[in-house]
């Protein structure tokens, strides 16, 4: 059985074959240009969240650090934040901290922590601003960070 290529010459199915690979190439070109920018975004938005869940975990490991501190007997309000700032060593954004000392709920001027007696309750919340934690790669798309605090609290009992 022959094949209607078969009575082509020799350069017209040359020519047929790199005008389809032309083509193809075409429409590949076409699909990366489509979906390269939605792999770049989703690959920033990968790294952007992946950055802030290891922040989240730091700022929880220091605030867990201030309250075990902050529970021992003699303890003060420089060193909880001292322990705060130890566990956070590794971090870039270990001096953009904000730590907030409570005893039974009320503020360091209401209730220092040094006069704390066993059994008060010791509240610890460190917080930082995600822009310091993570680059706000997605504002270009209109996805900002910028107004977005981590922050975690840990209650303990006064030791």
């Amino acid at each position: 059985m022959l094949r209607y290529d078969h009575f082509r010459s020799r350069t017209q199915r040359h020519q047929v074959t790199d005008r389809s690979r032309r083509l193809r190439n075409g429409v590949l070109t076409l699909e990366m240009i489509l979906t390269l920018p939605i792999l770049l975004v989703v690959g920033l938005a990968i790294v952007q969240f992946s950055m802030m869940l290891m922040g989240s975990q730091a700022v929880s490991a220091a605030a867990h650090a201030g309250v075990r501190a902050a529970a021992l007997p003699g303890s003060s309000n420089a060193s909880v934040v001292e322990a705060v700032h130890r566990a956070l060593e590794s971090r870039s954004f270990q001096n953009d901290v904000n730590v907030l000392i409570l005893v039974n709920d009320k503020t360091e001027l209401a209730k220092p922590l040094i006069t704390a007696i066993t059994g008060d309750k010791v509240s610890v919340t460190v917080s930082v601003n995600a822009t310091k934690v993570a680059p706000n790669a997605l504002r270009l798309i209109g996805i900002s960070v910028t107004d977005t605090e981590l922050h975690q609290t840990f209650i303990m009992r006064k030791e």
